[in-house]
């Protein structure tokens, strides 16, 4: 009895998505745009991916704990767009240190996630056409 009752806890957990995962999980094509300078809107390069890995871990990537530090430069911008159209767009800067970060509205709040390296590594590979991430 007390196997089904840990089963069942062990189930209910794992499938239970956040917020994030559940809004971003909807995309089927990722848009990303990286600007030619921090802070600037002109743009150096867009990547277009519909791969479920790399839109996985940038969903994990962003869904992180909130970030105490607050950034208006970026240096790039993912657009996460289901069946053509924009479900949201996700703000980062992955070029200073100090202000590395995801940056996104969550209903009417803006929430800042802090980036990790990996994440960072990851975004630089996409950016550069590597498709082992």
């Amino acid at each position: 009895m007390k196997w089904i009752l840990f089963a069942a806890i062990i189930t209910l957990i794992s499938c239970t998505n956040s917020e994030v995962k559940n809004k971003f999980g909807k995309a089927d094509d990722l848009v990303i745009y990286f600007y030619s300078n921090a802070g600037s809107d002109s743009i150096y390069k867009i990547v277009h991916t519909s791969d479920e890995k790399a839109k996985e871990k940038l969903i994990g990537f962003i869904d992180g704990k909130n970030a105490e530090r607050k950034c208006d430069v970026f240096t790039g911008k993912i657009l996460f767009k289901a069946k053509g159209a924009i479900i949201d767009s996700v703000q980062f800067n992955t070029s200073d240190v100090a202000c590395r970060i995801f940056s996104f509205l969550d209903g009417n709040k803006r929430k800042t996630v802090n980036m990790s390296n990996e994440a960072v590594d990851f975004l630089i590979a996409l950016r550069e056409d590597r498709k082992f991430y």
